[in-house]
């Protein structure tokens, strides 16, 4: 009986210390950091939360870098910025922009383009909008499109322009819609097709785009 009590306890050692392990792994920082400061199935702790996500992020937990991003754009807990300043800021951004994920290339070049947390540097955002229009964000591609269609940063190419306004008003953008249904209008680089004009002007509009509103109602014997 003497020798049951200390194997017990190197059991219970030993299931602590495998605990310990797996609670410490970013992934289960981050989680519980997420848990924590949203309130999501334990009682709400945001400064608690957000100690652990900063030790998920330090660990390399994209998830957790993403989340602290998130809670730093939103400006609605002012205790991050003590904790989260804007060089690590810019460092989580472009790991997780160099991971991959497009909605974060297209929100690095966003900060380039209007000089956001950097000086403003047009080159750099295009850079990065190409990246994320090649990865298929619909906002980038608006964005490359545009530097096509001017001429700015890039050779002047109508026909790549109009390809890729296309891709980004399938994908929802407002002023692609706007930019191809006037493209259609006009028939500039393609055949004028006012139905077509019509239907992306529409599709804009509807998304509260001032200027699709205003090209309907002055073309609207054209388009009607």
């Amino acid at each position: 009986m003497k020798h049951f009590f200390p194997i017990v306890l190197m059991l219970m050692l030993s299931v602590w210390a495998d605990a310990q392990v797996s609670y410490t792994s970013p992934q289960e920082l981050c989680e519980m950091g997420y848990s924590l400061f949203y309130g999501a199935g334990i009682r709400k702790n945001r400064d608690l939360g957000l100690e652990y996500l900063t030790q998920a992020s330090e660990k390399g937990s994209l998830e957790a870098m993403g989340l602290l991003l998130y809670i730093y754009m939103s400006g609605k807990y002012q205790k991050i910025y003590s904790r989260l300043g804007q060089r690590q800021f810019l460092e989580y951004l472009e790991r997780l922009a160099d991971s991959g994920d497009a909605t974060y290339m297209a929100l690095l070049g966003d900060m380039y383009l209007y000089g956001e947390m950097v000086d403003e540097d047009p080159e750099m955002a295009l850079k990065w909008y190409l990246k994320a229009a090649e990865a298929g964000d619909a906002d980038a591609q608006y964005q490359v499109a545009e530097a096509y269609e001017n001429g700015e940063y890039l050779p002047q190419d109508t026909q790549k322009a109009i390809a890729l306004y296309k891709e980004a008003a399938h994908g929802g953008n407002d002023m692609a819609q706007c930019a191809l249904g006037d493209f259609f209008r006009q028939g500039v680089g393609m055949e004028q097709n006012l139905m077509l004009a019509k239907y992306w002007l529409k599709k804009s509009a509807r998304q509260k785009n001032d200027l699709a509103k205003l090209i309907l109602r002055e073309n609207k014997k054209a388009l009607r």
